[in-house]
């Protein structure tokens, strides 16, 4: 039970620390931190899955028997260990050049830019 409730845990802590590297109050944090959690989460999160997704997928061809769960679930929570460990990779290099955050400046909500035109050299 203890385990279910750690997974639980870690799993919401994954989750603020990808949402802190695309949301506004995430800036709260030094970057620096935020981006090593990530790739930390990354180098922990991806081997362990593919590791434990590839020993259970033999064991489940093999006939070895599983002792809590059917071999699906275990599948299943290995391949989430692999999506949410290449999920932080992808975070932490997508946002790796993020623009400051903006002033608070009021905003003109009716004001639109003209679209571009379709061809440029229609004018002359």
């Amino acid at each position: 039970m203890i385990a279910l409730w750690g997974t639980v845990l870690l799993a919401l802590l994954a989750g603020a620390i990808l949402l802190s590297l695309v949301q506004p109050w995430g800036r709260r944090l030094p970057r620096r931190l935020r981006v090593s959690l990530a790739w930390m989460g990354f180098a922990v999160m991806t081997p362990l899955g593919l590791l434990s997704l590839s020993d259970t997928i033999t064991d489940a061809v093999s006939g070895n028997p599983f002792p809590l769960l059917t071999p699906a679930i275990y599948i299943y929570v290995y391949a989430c260990f692999v999506v949410l460990g290449l999920s932080f990779a992808v975070t932490a290099w997508r946002t790796r050049e993020l623009p400051p955050a903006p002033a608070s400046a009021p905003s003109r909500p009716g004001r639109r830019l003209a679209p571009p035109l379709a061809n440029p050299q229609e004018d002359r």
